[in-house]
């Protein structure tokens, strides 16, 4: 997992919001890498890419605003666990020795 996935699997399990949106999150990426000038259209892409990511494998579900055509992103209860098996796989494996 690339370090920029890890930003935004901590800004997702800092949010408290029921209702998480993707320019919400590009505002709080945008704010993280202040040095660097990151276009926020670009980013924006990034972030709905991944929440469509997200979307598939279960963590986030899409619900409707109504009486619009926007939607926002609320956590499932798997999300934590989901979390939590991705901290586990960011400790580096130890490469397994060969027998001489």
């Amino acid at each position: 997992m690339k370090d920029k996935d890890r930003i935004l699997l901590g800004i997702l399990s800092q949010s408290e919001s029921d209702q998480i949106t993707v320019t919400d999150v590009r505002d709080q990426l945008l704010d993280h890498y202040k040095e660097d000038s990151i276009n926020p259209a670009d980013t924006r892409r990034w972030v709905n890419g991944k929440f469509s990511t997200l979307l598939n494998k279960g963590v986030l579900i899409r619900k409707k605003i109504p009486g619009s055509k926007k939607h926002y992103f609320k956590k499932t209860a798997y999300f934590d666990q989901f979390i939590s098996a991705e901290n586990e796989n960011k400790v580096p494996l130890r490469p397994k020795k060969s027998p001489s």
